[in-house]
Order: structure tokens, then C-alpha cells, then sequence
């Protein structure tokens, strides 16, 4: 269809490809993901230029350009690995003196999906030595049996 298609290299968080879209400054983004949805939901999901997602009759015209049968072209698209840049980007969101002073032990609980490893990474990229204690890390199609939605409504 004459699209530049740009492959993040991953599997990648949701917010890595809000960041890249903006930083690529691409049209949009497109994503498989369970999200916040059951894990047998495993939609797509797109992004407009601002990162944010499109409006339900938005992505409905987008799906109606699908042909029924498509196939990728060798050279048909580019795979980029963003997550460097991604933590560059996140690091001017931080205080990363504060952070530095934590004296105690950070979980993060994958509920495995896509952000596995990604807070130890982060850690690792600034340079800060916290330790942190991966939960249900392991990829896993059902999420470990949760929700895989980080929110007071799924989490109580």
C-alpha cells in the first residue's frame, strides 16, 4: 500500500510504541496486544501520530483496507530497536537523585507480559544499582491467570 512499516524489535510494552511513534514521527502505530482486555481478546490495536489510540471509527476504516490475505515483502519494512532511546526519553521524566537515594528493593511484576525486564533495563541503562525482584517475568499467554491490566479496578 506504499507504507514506510517500521517493526519494533521485541516484543515491546505498549508505551514503547507511543514513544515511537512520536519519535519515529510516523502516522501512526499498530500493535498486537491483550492490554487491559482478557488475554484471549489479543487484538489489534492502533496508535494515531500523537501516540494516543484512534478512535473506534477510525480503526474500523484502517481494518477495512485489510486485504482478507496479505504477506509481508522481503524488504518490505524495517526492525528497530527503541528502547534505548525510550529510556533516554523516560529518563527526563525522573528523578533520578530521588530514585538514587531508594534504599530499598523495587518489584515489578511482568504479569507475563511484554514489560518483563524492562524496569531492570531502565535501572541498568541510568546507571542506578537498585535491586529489583521480577515477578511472574516468564512470558506467558494467559498472564499468570491475571488480568494483565496495572490498575486499582483489576488489583483492588
Amino acid at each position: 500500500m506504499g507504507l514506510k512499516v517500521v517493526l519494533l524489535k521485541g516484543p515491546v510494552p505498549t508505551p514503547l510504541l507511543s514513544f515511537a511513534v512520536r519519535h519515529l514521527q510516523a502516522a501512526g502505530g499498530a500493535m498486537l496486544t491483550a492490554s487491559h482486555n482478557p488475554p484471549q481478546y489479543l487484538g489489534v490495536k492502533f496508535k494515531d501520530a500523537t501516540g494516543g489510540p484512534i478512535a473506534q471509527e477510525q480503526a474500523k476504516a484502517i481494518e477495512a483496507l485489510v486485504p482478507e490475505e496479505a504477506e509481508a515483502r522481503e524488504g518490505a519494512y524495517e526492525v528497530l530497536d527503541l528502547k534505548e532511546a525510550y529510556f533516554e526519553a523516560l529518563k527526563a521524566h525522573l528523578d533520578l537523585e530521588a530514585l538514587a537515594r531508594f534504599p530499598g528493593v523495587l518489584y515489578h511484576d511482568g504479569m507475563g507480559g511484554a514489560g518483563a525486564g524492562f524496569l531492570k533495563g531502565f535501572l541498568r541503562h541510568v546507571g542506578l544499582e537498585i535491586p529489583v525482584r521480577p515477578l511472574r517475568e516468564e512470558p506467558h499467554p494467559l498472564f499468570h491467570g491475571v488480568n494483565p491490566e496495572p490498575s486499582p479496578r483489576t488489583w483492588g
